[in-house]
């Protein structure tokens, strides 16, 4: 089978009927590593994968003492920002800022700044690589004197997080 979760999520997987004790067989398919960090892809316990601070797709093979084997292969994807908040200065500029866990900054690429009048059509303003330092943030370099909605995605390679968005106060 095949799931998707979240950097630092979990999900059951377990052999029915097993004989304990389990192992688990961790293989990177594709995974994003910016390549001055090591590989986390994450922990075990008897029924639980929790899944590390790479992104990506990873094979997960539970053995069993019989030799019996599950195999699922999981996507994880980046966490999505926190604290996202658009303040106006300067004659209708927006500063977009947010935070971002330290711990995982490493393991991903960088952050995809957009903006949208209308809430549905969204057009790139930058992008902010991920070695910045919380809080985070990127200035929208033109003057939009209407309410604005800015979103805010994460990348790690080929694999993003959940958007999220943000909308400018009223000018």
């Amino acid at each position: 089978g095949s799931i998707t979760i979240t950097s630092g999520n979990s999900v059951d997987v377990t052999l029915f009927n097993g004989t304990t004790p389990y192992t688990l067989v961790k293989k990177d398919l594709d995974v994003y590593s910016s390549g001055s960090v090591s590989i986390d892809l994450g922990t075990f316990t008897k029924t639980q994968y929790t899944a590390g601070k790479t992104c990506g797709t990873v094979e997960l093979k539970v053995i069993d003492s019989a030799g019996s084997i599950v195999t699922q292969t999981v996507t994880v994807k980046p966490r999505p920002v926190k604290d996202l908040v658009v303040e106006e200065y300067d004659n209708f500029k927006h500063r977009i800022s947010w935070n971002y866990s330290i711990d995982n900054l490493d393991y991903i690429e960088k952050f995809e700044i957009l903006y949208s009048l209308d809430g549905t059509q969204f057009t790139l303003v930058n992008y902010v690589l991920s070695n910045a330092s919380n809080p985070l943030q990127c200035e929208d370099p033109v003057n939009r004197n209407s309410n604005v909605y800015y979103r805010v995605i994460v990348h790690a390679g080929a694999f993003s997080s959940q958007e999220r968005d943000v909308f400018s106060p009223k000018n």
